[in-house]
């Protein structure tokens, strides 16, 4: 699983790099040329959208942090939790049973 997400992280990242290097022309005239060219259509112009940008590295980040997580480990000690506060939990459960019984009667 998290070499499959550093995978998909590293695909977001390339993705990214490619569409800065696509939409930032090297020179003004072969800018220029591609500005006529799309002008033909009823799209706009290529440009860089920063907001963009920043949204595919955000997202790139959260899908290499997520990769980061051992969920066996998270599973582990979500059950170990719920075992040794079992009791409280029982005392919970009743509460709210109770606490709902006194407002609904």
């Amino acid at each position: 699983m998290r070499s499959v997400l550093n995978l998909i992280s590293l695909l977001a990242v390339g993705l990214i790099m490619a569409a800065i290097i696509m939409a930032a022309p090297a020179d003004t005239t072969r800018g220029a040329e591609l500005m006529q060219f799309f002008d033909r259509f009823d799209f706009a112009a290529p440009g860089l959208d920063y907001r963009s940008v920043l949204a595919g590295l955000a997202l790139g980040v959260v899908i290499a942090l997520i990769a980061r997580i051992s969920w066996v480990d998270i599973a582990r000690r979500t059950a170990g939790w719920i075992a040794n506060q079992a009791h409280r939990l029982l005392l919970l459960g009743l509460a709210a049973i109770l606490i709902g019984v006194i407002i609904y009667v």
